[in-house]
Order: C-alpha cells, then structure tokens, then sequence
C-alpha cells in the first residue's frame, strides 16, 4: 500500500493542482507545492519577507503561477525536489528519482512510464549518484533533516547495485 506521504507520482498529482482552468485558460505543466506560496503572495500583491521575528527566512524556490493564469508563458523549474517524512525525490528532464523512507533509490524514465511501474536504477548507476548528489545538495540548503526507522540517514544515498 503507498500511503499520500510518498513522494510516488500518483500521491504527488493528488497533493497539488493537476490542472487549472482560468479565465478560458487551461494549463497543465508540472507544478509543485512551493508554486503555491508565491503564488497566493502574487494574487494578493504582497512581497515574500526577507525576515521574521528578527531572524532571516529562507527564500522560497517556488515560482509564482499567476502570469499563466493570463495566458503568458508559465515560469519552469529545472529541477523539481521533494522531501516529505524521509520519502524524497527529484525530477529533471525525464527523470524522477525517489525513495520511500528507508528504502533503496528507485528511477523512473516519467515520460514514457508516468504511473512509475518499471524501476530503471540497476541499468543507470550514474543517473542514480548524480540526481541523488543533486538531490542532497538541495536537501541541505533548505534545512531538511535526516529521518531515521531503520538507523540509516537519508543523507548517505542507499542504493547499492550490486544488492538486486
């Protein structure tokens, strides 16, 4: 059973918005949950603080989503990263790499496997270490701290070839 905590694409469709319709606009595009913040701070014409209660406040990597609502073109992440209860991902171009808390790193080809059925780390070795490297780089500069059910961290990637 995956539970709505897992960073799998049919949780991650389901959190956010799959797809807006607006002002006779329909939009599509990958999205994700920091969009909204930045979004909801457009729409309201308010500026997203530097600063609370004295202490700084990390800048947000979402992208507001308001120019698309106009028909403009909607603003693109290069690389997508989640990180939800030691469940973490990354997506890049056609990749997206995910692991459930305490689990091996698992890659999937999304374009052409979007429902995340066909495993593809064994035959990538690399793909795995740089978007796992890539993953943890992100990790680290927003804050994430490491899970821990089965005594390993999620900062050490855990995928070990040689194991399937």
């Amino acid at each position: 059973m995956v539970e709505k905590k897992t960073s799998k694409l049919g949780n991650l469709s389901l959190i956010f918005i799959k797809s807006l319709s607006f002002n006779g606009l329909y939009w599509s595009d990958p999205s994700h949950r920091p969009q909204s913040y930045p979004t909801c701070l457009d729409v309201a014409g308010l500026t997203y603080p530097t600063k609370f209660d004295g202490r700084p406040v990390i800048p947000s990597p979402g992208k507001s989503l308001l120019p698309c609502f106009y028909g403009e073109s909607a603003p693109r992440h290069e690389t997508l990263y989640w990180e939800h209860e030691g469940n973490r991902a990354i997506r890049e171009g056609k990749w997206k790499l995910v692991s459930q808390l305490g689990k091996n790193w698992e890659l999937y080809e999304i374009e052409r496997d979007p429902c995340e059925e066909r495993d593809l780390a064994y035959d990538n070795p690399e793909t795995i270490r740089r978007l796992a490297a890539r993953w943890q780089v992100w990790a680290d500069s927003v804050g994430v701290v490491p899970w821990s059910v089965t005594g390993k961290s999620p900062r050490v990637p855990n995928y070990h070839p040689e194991a399937k």
